[in-house]
């Protein structure tokens, strides 16, 4: 593919699929979501006891080896973190978030150091050890991995 742009790779995408598909009148290609790191503001949240928190969104793959050979999360996949971390100055904790997702973003999490096994828990934590060595006002971590697993960490 020489050119990466939407329009480039829509070409590319409707060069290949034209001669499978006579019917086919066009291909459009987007990006959903913000595929870089876009920290935004969250309101406190006093139903599950969340101060005001900064959230950003990541893309990671890994595998659990610990779980057994059929379990799904055995083998390698990825997610679409979303993650959360409260402290009480925000604005000292946004460049150390950015930190974070550059060691995290698009990586294979197995990989990283202090992250064998990376549950939400795992996760959780290892960012808020890794964070409240500046960040001396910590007080939440969330990590998010699917749209029902959730894990609140408060060290």
């Amino acid at each position: 593919m020489v050119d990466p742009s939407f329009a480039g790779i829509a070409a590319w995408i409707r060069e290949r699929l034209a001669p499978e598909l006579p019917g086919l009148s066009g291909v459009h290609v987007t990006a959903v979501g913000h595929n870089r790191y876009c920290p935004t503001y969250l309101e406190p949240d006093p139903v599950l006891d969340l101060p005001a928190r900064l959230r950003f969104t990541f893309e990671a793959a890994q595998s659990l080896p610990q779980l057994p050979p059929t379990h799904p999360c055995h083998r390698l996949h990825g997610h679409s973190y979303r993650i959360e971390v409260g402290a009480d100055e925000l604005d000292r904790l946004e460049p150390r978030l950015k930190e974070v997702y550059d060691e995290l973003d698009h990586r294979f999490l197995n990989d990283v150091a202090g992250l064998g096994g990376a549950t939400s828990e795992r996760l959780a934590q290892w960012m808020w050890t890794r964070l409240s060595r500046t960040i001396t006002d910590l007080s939440v971590v969330v990590v998010q991995e699917t749209d029902t697993a959730r894990c609140i960490y408060r060290g």
